[in-house]
């Protein structure tokens, strides 16, 4: 292996990752998609859809068909926003947080079972790497912003 086969390394992991959380998350009746959604208005709930699109990095379009799905199962509810009639944010609802633990515990169960054979020691070594190629590739991506 070179370095130049670590970029699709990966990506390839990262889309086979997408695609079993994807698999697994479907006995909840959500996507990958719409559980990174969730999430994210666990964390800041009443985002303008705009910006809660550029969070979850989808177009504006594509986040608004997700959070109507999401709207139907009644996992979350759109209100205009008290300042501005046109902009649109969007709550949970406490059907939402509950799938949204339950989300977690589909991942939690999918990287159990994935990192588990590495061991504590490998893992943490893994994920100490991981950070440090981010780091990096932050502080190159900051080089070339300026």
């Amino acid at each position: 292996m070179t370095p130049s086969d670590l970029p699709k390394l990966i990506s390839d992991t990262g889309r086979v990752l997408r695609t079993v959380v994807d698999q697994r998350a479907r006995c909840l009746g959500l996507t990958r998609a719409q559980g990174v959604i969730l999430f994210r208005l666990v964390a800041e709930d009443g985002l303008r859809q705009v910006d809660l699109a550029g969070h979850v990095e989808v177009e504006p379009i594509t986040l608004a068909r997700l959070v109507d799905r999401l709207e139907q199962t009644g996992y979350v509810t759109r209100r205009v926003d008290a300042q501005d009639r046109r902009v649109k944010r969007v709550y949970l609802t406490d059907a939402g947080r509950h799938a949204q633990a339950a989300f977690r515990e589909v991942l939690n169960s999918v990287f159990t079972e994935v990192l588990a054979p590495l061991g504590a020691d490998h893992q943490a070594a893994l994920y100490r790497d991981l950070e440090e190629i981010k780091t990096r590739l932050a502080a190159q991506l900051a080089k070339h912003v300026e």
